[in-house]
């Protein structure tokens, strides 16, 4: 499965792998970051969890976690 969305000069728009793991577990169990979006204490998950997650995308195209990449100009 080709991990790339969508694609501009500045931005790539990817499906989340294994390498996102640390990345995402960092900002889900983040009070700061996850206030905003109701989770004020941050989720309650493990890494085992997250990566359970990130892998699910395979047979649930619609359960994808998005990663975005500034590129370098």
């Amino acid at each position: 499965m080709n991990s790339v969305v969508f694609e501009t000069k500045r931005l790539v728009i990817r499906l989340a792998n294994e390498a996102d793991v640390d990345l995402v577990y960092t900002l889900w169990t983040h009070p700061q970051v996850m206030q905003y979006v109701g989770f004020p204490h941050g989720l309650r998950i493990t890494r085992e969890e997250v990566s359970a997650r990130l892998m699910r995308c395979e047979k649930r195209p619609f359960e994808c976690i998005l990663i975005v990449v500034l590129r370098e100009t």
